[in-house]
């Protein structure tokens, strides 16, 4: 996961360190690639509690639009508009039902995708390698909004030899 993870970013790094020749003021971006889930967002736990911050994210899928304005040879604006969506693991949520009952219980678990959106604004500064580069490293700062809810979930289960209702949660 670590090795997955150091690879993006190292292609990412390579990626942004190319500069464009271009005498176009502005310029746009597409970038789709994972979303991994890290720390909390990623750790599973099932204690049905309100106050339980573990995500039972599995990996998803993450696309952004960054547009670009140069407002002078080396400075510009940013906007970036992107988001992700995981799914939250379906398979451990039926596992933990399965646990507090025997091996009979029959469960179907159906759950949210984790869906996060964000808008940001941001400067630029472009610093060329050397006054006749085509490299450049281009530095930004970006800050904003970022909307996201907690997914939910929804299960039934039930003892096949036991007549009687389904339970649901």
């Amino acid at each position: 996961m670590k090795k997955t993870i150091l690879f993006f970013l190292l292609i990412s790094m390579l990626g942004s360190c190319f500069a464009q020749e271009s005498d176009h003021k502005f310029s746009a971006q597409i970038e789709i690639g994972p979303s991994i889930p890290l720390g909390r967002f990623a750790h599973k736990s099932f204690s049905g509690s309100p106050h339980d911050t573990s995500g039972n994210a599995m990996a998803g899928i993450s696309a952004d639009i960054l547009l670009k304005y140069q407002l002078k040879k080396s400075f510009g604006i940013s906007l970036l508009i992107g988001g992700t969506i995981n799914k939250q693991d379906e398979e451990y949520l039926e596992n933990e039902t399965k646990k507090n009952g025997s091996d009979q219980l029959i469960v179907n678990v159906e759950a949210d995708s984790w869906k996060v959106i964000k808008v940001m604004p941001g400067v630029y500064y472009t610093l060329p390698f050397s006054p006749n580069s085509k490299l450049s490293f281009t530095p930004m700062i970006s800050m904003g909004i970022c909307k996201t809810s907690v997914p939910g979930y929804s299960g039934s289960f039930y003892y096949p030899d036991i007549t009687g209702s389904m339970n649901t949660f």
